[in-house]
């Protein structure tokens, strides 16, 4: 639950930059930052990023505001998109030591030492100590997690031998206290912890006083000293909450928390660790949530922690961060490898991949797992999906009617919505375009979310598409795209873009044709969607055979075969086949 402060981050440096206006316009935003009033300094952020979203200082203050108020998710972005702006090594070594400490904070300690390292090697480059210290610091913050205590000592004392800033040190002498405190050593963690709170409150930085007063009651927690470990606490949440620190708010209720079950109120103890859950969660910090899960365990047991153990694989998977939800996921079963949940979250996640063959083993054990008919209405339409995917057209069909069946039951419209749309596609898939297009249209009469409904208006495009009214499907397909867009659904919109692309393709518009399969495929692959990715290649190889390359579509064809085979995705492989055929016989 320990959580380190880390270092001052220095971006007035930074060499580059657009015209010397534009400097002066992200000013405000700094200058808001450094006054710790950081509701201003995102709304100055925001607004300069509309003027001037190729300044990479823009991103970095952003990027810098969003980690002090605990925002880690926007903190990432911002500075991921600053790093993507500039290859100035003096840029890139506050960019990297930025990135690395919010991924520290993330729980991403991989990720977070391979930035780390970056940064310090730049530094040294560039003989610059106080990055060298800035960098040490934030190294020994990682192995301080990873419980390599001594490693991490030295590393923070290195740091402190190279530092001459006064203010800066106080920092440090928190880490140090901190080290002391996993030791054991509470006395010289109390020591320590005083001295960086005296430095802090010297310079008038009140939010580092916060947040150091509540590592101090923590440990005045540890040695049963309740009313200075309560007042400390008190303090340091109330000042945390007054700048909007949501990171540091959250660790206050953790340590709240513990306090709690230290004086054996566990009733008490369980509100402040839901809280800590919850507002971690909602800032991305999964590391710091995984600790909270750790104390809820053992105050409530595991029939409560499970169902929150997989809430990490469910929200990577809703954030389109595949990789670590299934990560996740896999560490879930083998923990609870009765829980139906589980086996739906990995189910939903690889069938989002493309994986299908783990995605229909995973939807088949979360079906052998229940018989309540709500579960069983989500998993039926989840495998009906996966065994379209396959190629698997009646199969498929046999659970789509089940999962409308039990929609219909349950009065659930949402659902009866999402089955009938399903069921149009296999229809689609037929060739059956009017009854296909039927049940698009009672699809679409019961649904009022309109994100879904850009699904289905994508979907309409594709039977229009097949009678060859291209410019009904063309304007479709855009209808779509706007309404993704509109909600950030960038995955959707990359799919959308490969069918609108070979659209164009098909009236002969090559440049617009190119155009969207190429921003189509780099989307899908982005998030790891193998399915679309070997459809953009199929879509990519069918206009080189418009455009008489040969040798270049076959290339493409090959890729989608092998992807589309790698997955389990048989019926799509057979139509690549089928194309490879057709171009072999026009030779």
């Amino acid at each position: 639950m320990k959580k380190a402060l880390s270092i001052l981050f220095l971006i007035g440096l930074l060499a580059s930059g657009n015209i010397a206006y534009a400097q002066q316009e992200i000013d405000a935003c700094k200058t808001f930052n450094k006054a710790k009033d950081y509701k201003r300094a995102i709304e100055a952020g925001e607004l300069a990023v509309k003027k001037y979203p190729e300044n990479l200082n823009v991103y970095l203050c952003l990027g810098e505001t969003y980690y002090n108020v605990g925002e880690l998710n926007l903190a990432y972005e911002n500075a991921k998109k600053a790093e993507s702006l500039t290859d100035n090594k003096e840029d890139l070594m506050y960019i990297y030591n930025l990135i690395g400490n919010i991924l520290l904070r993330m729980g991403r300690l991989d990720d977070a030492l391979l930035y780390s390292s970056k940064s310090l090697s730049l530094a040294k480059d560039l003989n610059n100590t106080d990055m060298q210290s800035a960098g040490l610091n934030i190294i020994a913050n990682i192995y301080e997690k990873r419980k390599e205590l001594d490693k991490a000592l030295s590393y923070y004392e290195e740091s402190l031998s190279l530092q001459v800033n006064e203010k800066v040190k106080a920092g440090i002498y928190n880490n140090i206290a901190i080290i002391y405190h996993y030791k054991g050593n509470y006395q010289n963690a109390i020591e320590y912890f005083q001295k960086a709170i005296e430095i802090e409150e010297k310079y008038g930085d009140y939010h580092g006083v916060s947040m150091k007063k509540l590592n101090l009651g923590f440990t005045f927690s540890k040695i049963k000293d309740y009313e200075k470990a309560e007042k400390y606490l008190s303090e340091g949440l109330e000042g945390v909450k007054k700048v909007g620190d949501k990171l540091w708010e959250a660790t206050g209720y953790g340590y709240f928390g513990i306090l709690y079950i230290i004086k054996g109120d566990k009733e008490t103890a369980r509100e402040y660790y839901n809280r800590a859950y919850n507002l971690f969660k909602s800032i991305g910090a999964e590391g710091n949530a995984q600790e909270v899960l750790n104390e809820i365990k053992k105050v409530s047991g595991n029939i409560a922690y499970a169902q929150q153990e997989i809430d990490a694989c469910n929200t990577f998977n809703k954030a389109g961060d595949y990789k670590r939800a299934i990560e996740a996921g896999e560490l879930a079963v083998k923990k609870y490898p009765e829980n139906l949940n589980v086996y739906l979250c990995l189910g939903v996640t690889y069938y989002n991949v493309g994986e299908l063959n783990l995605a229909y083993e995973n939807a088949k054990k979360a079906e052998s797992l229940t018989d309540n008919e709500k579960n069983l209405m989500y998993i039926y339409n989840l495998i009906g999906n996966i065994l379209k995917r396959m190629g698997r057209l009646d199969d498929a069909l046999l659970y789509f009617s089940r999962s409308l069946s039990l929609a219909k039951n349950l009065g659930d419209t949402d659902m009866q919505s999402t089955v009938l749309n399903n069921i149009a596609t296999i229809y689609h898939e037929r060739k059956e375009l009017d009854k296909a297009l039927s049940y698009y249209e009672e699809s679409l009469s019961l649904q009022v979310n309109e994100k879904v409904k850009a699904g289905i208006y994508n979907n309409i495009a594709g039977i229009y598409s097949k009678k060859g009214d291209y410019q009904k499907v063309v304007q479709y397909y855009q209808k779509a795209i706007e309404i993704a867009e509109k909600y950030g659904d960038y995955h959707r919109v990359s799919m959308v873009k490969l069918n609108l692309g070979n659209t164009y393709r098909k009236m002969k518009d090559y440049e617009n044709a190119e155009k969207y399969l190429s921003e189509g495929l780099e989307g899908v692959k982005k998030v790891g969607d193998k399915l679309w990715e070997a459809t953009g290649n199929v879509y990519f190889g069918r206009l080189y055979k418009d455009k008489g390359d040969k040798k270049t579509a076959r290339e493409y064809y090959n890729r989608a075969y092998n992807l589309f085979k790698s997955i389990g995705a048989e019926g799509n492989a057979q139509e690549v086949l089928n194309d490879i055929k057709k171009l072999d016989e026009s030779n």
